[in-house]
């Protein structure tokens, strides 16, 4: 067996939010910030996620990001494309969940959840401090698999000795897992000078390639003497398979870091992910084995970075048996490496096994952002430390975001080109060709104006087994008002889709629809109030809804906060209510309590949830 070498390809090119090209539901990325990351104490972070949808019908409509569990679609910037959120200062010390929901016309369901931690800001002046939260929660769901779901959440932050912080968490619950994946965690994270280090369930991120954000529960060590860095990473994680849900597998690896962020950073990755041999599972055990190499280049004060990444990949696809002779070679004596037998994909390491990008990121530079990226995705390259890969592509994707006219228009294009069939494995290969463009215009302080289109079409070269052209477009007006001793908001959104089908006409259409409506906010009312009405027509059934919302604080101290909230959708005929109430007590103690109830002629849903926290 030939040794595994090490590729290293240098590219131009940059990040938008693209389209694979495999699958009918949208499928989602998180580009930003990568899964489990650290974010400072009161500093901006800024959510992303890319869109591709094969059919390119996303429907721009039926996308809902949530922080949090708090729906924030309406203030991200949102197109069929990427979606993009902004936090200009967080000061919520632990985790932040974040997930963004997509459906396209066809109502299939794409959907991606993350989280990060914000480290909490330790106190100084003591040899040991401790800072935190501890909370306890009841849920209670009658369309949930786990109806009654209890939670308990500690979370602890502080400093030792004046030089190193800690943060540890630790939450209990009895909910179900819908991917197989552990529910409860338990984290420690030490901050040292010499180094970091995690301990319990980590989120490792060597490479995008590599291992970039999986759910770890072991050990993660990142010692740091000046310019030089290690990553050391050992645990047991899960990987998806189809009866069960899951597959156990070890990983371990580590990742040598020559320079620093803010100039130039190289790395060399090696990564091992062996699966636990079971007879239960229905499922042939794997073992893989990547090395890669990396490096970033920071210039320009940040204003220009260059980013390359080079994996070489090999896979034994059973390993059931342990190694056997190949080729006349025994590899017994290298088992605790990787297991050789005749399961090896592939037998000789070449591009079919090869992993790589080159990324360009240039500016702001008066006011304009530019990015680029090319990939490279051999058909038969794994990483099973990262099951979410879309293998046997290639292409180029790039944005341009940029603010003109004294920030009072925003605007942003995309492009996209992607291929298959690198290695003359499919019948045929299929070319994806997207691009999109979105202005957002701010002509007064009360006036917004926003418009876009999206692009995308995919075909094989003759054009007999895939011609598809998916154009959307959409706009939309809002004015901001008083009426009647109101803060209001008018406004109007169309939507336009249009499918083409040269292969199979039937395939091909196209509708619209419209959205007026109204959102003001009461200020003769003496509770914090809202309500909306507006009006949906288009291809789809005509609809009326309305939306209040109410709340009050009670006491001079402000110390209890009731609400109460309803909103009714005549087309579907959906009635949504909820009502709840917070407070303060003594001994720094926050209860809260709210109870929803979703009712329609097909269904109805009944949820409940109680939980106490203290802060110290």
């Amino acid at each position: 067996m030939k040794k595994v070498f090490l590729l290293f390809v240098f590219f131009c090119a940059v990040l938008v939010p693209g389209m694979l090209l495999a699958g009918t539901a949208p499928t989602l990325e998180v580009l930003n910030p990568s899964r489990g990351s650290d974010v400072e104490y009161g500093s901006s972070v800024v959510i992303a996620v890319s869109i591709y949808d094969v059919d390119g019908d996303t429907d721009v409509r039926e996308i809902e990001l949530k922080v949090d569990n708090k729906d924030v679609t309406r203030q991200a910037n949102v197109s069929a494309l990427l979606v993009t959120y902004a936090i200009e200062e967080i000061t919520t010390p632990g985790r932040h969940k974040f997930s963004l929901t997509v459906k396209d016309k066809e109502g299939n369901s794409g959907e991606v959840t993350s989280y990060f931690t914000v480290t909490g800001k330790p106190a100084k002046e003591r040899i040991f401090t401790v800072n935190g939260t501890v909370k306890a929660s009841y849920d209670y769901d009658d369309q949930a698999a786990v109806q009654h779901v209890g939670t308990a959440d500690v979370y602890l932050y502080g400093r030792a000795f004046n030089t190193v912080d800690y943060a540890a968490s630790v939450m209990i619950t009895n909910a179900a897992s819908t991917d197989g994946q552990r529910v409860s965690n338990y984290r420690l994270d030490i901050y040292s000078p010499i180094g970091d280090a995690v301990l319990g369930d980590t989120t490792p991120s060597f490479s995008d390639y590599t291992i970039d954000g999986k759910s770890v529960f072991g050990v993660h060590l990142l010692p740091q003497f000046g310019s030089f860095g290690l990553e050391l990473l050992y645990g047991q994680s899960y990987r998806p398979v189809t009866d069960p849900a899951t597959q156990q597998q070890t990983i371990y690896g580590g990742k040598l870091k020559i320079g620093s962020t803010e100039g130039f950073l190289w790395g060399l990755t090696f990564l091992k992910a062996t699966d636990t041999v079971d007879p239960v599972i229905n499922a042939s055990p794997q073992d893989n084995l990547v090395l890669g190499t990396d490096f970033r280049f920071n210039l320009a004060e940040g204003k220009v970075l260059i980013y390359a990444e080079a994996n070489e990949s090999l896979l034994n696809t059973d390993i059931t048996d342990g190694p056997s002779s190949l080729l006349g070679f025994d590899p017994s004596g290298l088992a605790w490496l990787f297991i050789i037998n005749d399961h090896l994909v592939p037998y000789v390491p070449g591009l079919s096994n090869f992993a790589g990008k080159a990324a360009l990121t240039l500016g702001p530079f008066f006011e304009n952002t530019f990015n680029a990226e090319f990939s490279y995705v051999g058909p038969a390259y794994y990483s099973l430390a990262n099951s979410a890969i879309s293998k046997d592509k290639a292409g180029i994707k790039a944005w341009d975001t940029a603010w003109l006219f004294g920030r009072n228009v925003y605007l942003s294009l995309a492009f996209q080109y992607y291929w298959n069939n690198l290695m003359d494995t499919l019948s045929y290969t299929t070319n994806s060709l997207g691009g999109s463009g979105y202005a957002y215009i701010y002509a007064t302080d009360y006036l917004t104006i926003n418009t876009g289109v999206n692009y995308l079409t995919s075909f094989d070269a003759s054009k007999s087994h895939v011609d598809l052209t998916n154009i959307t477009v959409d706009g939309g007006v809002s004015y901001d008002l008083e009426v009647l001793n109101t803060n209001s908001t008018a406004y109007v959104n169309a939507t336009g889709t249009f499918a083409t089908d040269n292969v199979t006409a039937s395939n091909s259409a196209s509708d619209y629809s419209t959205r007026l409506g109204m959102i003001s906010y009461f200020n003769s009312i003496p509770l914090d109030t809202k309500a909306v009405i507006g009006y949906d027509f288009g291809d789809s059934p005509n609809s009326f809804y309305i939306e209040g919302q109410a709340g009050y604080w009670f006491f001079p101290e402000e110390i209890v906060y009731a609400y109460a909230g309803a909103n009714y959708a005549t087309g579907a005929q959906l009635l949504e209510t909820e009502i709840g109430a917070t407070a303060d007590i003594p001994w720094d103690v926050e209860l809260e309590a709210k109870i929803e109830y979703l009712t329609s002629p097909s269904s109805s849903n009944l949820r409940i949830y109680a939980g106490a926290t203290k802060t110290f």
